[in-house]
């Protein structure tokens, strides 16, 4: 609702949001983390990716011979946490959003290699998985989020239980289980929820 509230009504933008939050909670709020220049990045994990700012994916694209497409994507709210984390978001989103004629089915498939391969197979299973969902509506620029309706009283106190509801991203929200983020930026280790849970037994 406080999204809504501040005229964000995309899906996508909505999901871009969730993920870039994710992101920033599996690096423990640390802003550095993002990354916008290519640096050295033999053997990059999703992790990693996760971390790439729109402006890296455009460089991405740029590396991957789609230069001609790149600028489609600023200001597109697509991020690298967007490409990893979402199982809504893509292939298909992807050429949509790089604006890439479906009846190009060489360059899409050479968008779909390429993409595939950054993303890494775990990610790539969860967004088969809600590929092969009979719910499942491809995810556009276009598609709006719809409101809440609120009940007669709807305003002022919320209840307890409503309250994780309301969050953009969710305390709950499943994590990777990727090899991968199990580290931190820079290889560091990343024990945010084991921290946490420790101090709860103390």
């Amino acid at each position: 609702d406080d999204l809504l509230s501040l005229k964000v009504g995309s899906v996508l933008h909505h999901l871009s949001i969730k993920r870039a939050i994710q992101v920033l909670r599996l690096n423990n709020y640390d802003p550095n983390c993002l990354r916008r220049r290519p640096s050295d990045e033999n053997n990059i994990s999703p992790a990693e990716i996760s971390q790439w700012t729109n402006h890296r994916v455009m460089e991405w694209l740029r590396s991957v011979d789609l230069a001609e497409y790149a600028p489609n994507l600023r200001g597109s709210g697509v991020h690298g946490g967007l490409m990893v984390l979402e199982p809504r978001f893509n292939v298909e989103t992807m050429a949509l959003l790089l604006n890439i004629p479906p009846n190009k089915t060489l360059l899409r498939r050479h968008l779909a290699t390429h993409f595939n391969l950054l993303v890494g197979s775990e990610a790539q299973q969860l967004k088969q998985e809600c590929l092969e969902n009979p719910d499942y509506t491809l995810l556009t620029a276009t598609a709006k989020v719809k409101p809440h309706k609120l009940a007669f009283g709807g305003f002022g106190r919320k209840k307890k239980q409503e309250d994780n509801e309301e969050y953009v991203c969710p305390m709950d929200v499943e994590m990777p289980k990727g090899r991968s983020f199990q580290k931190g930026y820079r290889g560091m280790e990343l024990q945010i929820y084991d921290d946490d849970l420790d101090r709860f037994d103390q």
